[in-house]
């Protein structure tokens, strides 16, 4: 064999093991994005929820998730309280992701996953403690038999998001409707859209009725 052929066989020999270590890195980082600890049914819809934003799966999203939409009812130079105006719908919750997180979520990684505990919580506890959620499940069923088994589902990553990287955590709320597993995020009045997408990583503090 020609020295020429010996070249151009250890380059390809090169060129082959490499794309072949691209392939099985690409692999490692989609298996460990997000990483889940834990396939109990009770949780499995978390990694799922944030899996969709990841994805830019906006629709699959919707499914899983129940998001209040509020308005202002207070007087004019009296302290602005919100009052939970009804459940967001489809059209809105589409358009919504779409604007914090891009199609196909390309405005934000969801770089790491935990879950760190899961607490059933008593619907009077939940009333105490997460008001507004609470305000979010008694409007879903008041149009739908739900049951009510509640979780506090507490979960922390890290997320790339565009010229930053943040650590977080987040108490999320889930429930059982008889048939799905459901979550309740808070939403945002109109005057605090800039910060909607901060409800999938903390708790947003409004006034509400």
């Amino acid at each position: 064999m020609s020295s020429l052929c010996k070249r151009l066989l250890t380059i390809f020999i090169y060129v082959i093991s490499i794309i072949a270590l691209v392939i099985i890195l690409i692999g490692l980082i989609k298996n460990e994005k997000p990483n889940y600890i834990d396939n109990d049914q009770i949780v499995k819809i978390v990694p799922d929820i944030y899996s969709f934003i990841d994805d830019g799966k906006f629709e699959k999203l919707y499914d899983i998730v129940l998001e209040g939409k509020w308005k202002s009812n207070s007087e004019i130079g009296k302290k602005k309280i919100y009052v939970l105006d009804g459940i967001l719908d489809r059209d809105s919750f589409l358009k919504q992701n779409i604007d914090d997180f891009g199609y196909n979520g390309w405005r934000i990684n969801f770089n790491s996953l935990e879950i760190l505990n899961v607490e059933n919580i008593e619907l009077q506890k939940f009333k105490e403690e997460y008001f507004k959620e609470w305000i979010i499940l008694k409007k879903y069923n008041s149009a739908n038999s739900a049951n009510n088994n509640l979780y506090i589902v507490t979960v922390k990553g890290y997320t790339i998001g565009s010229c930053s990287i943040v650590n977080w955590e987040k108490k999320l709320p889930i429930f059982f409707d008889g048939k799905y597993w459901k979550a309740i995020v808070t939403g945002t009045p109109e005057d605090l859209k800039a910060i909607h997408k901060e409800q999938w990583l903390t708790e947003i503090n409004f006034n509400s009725n």
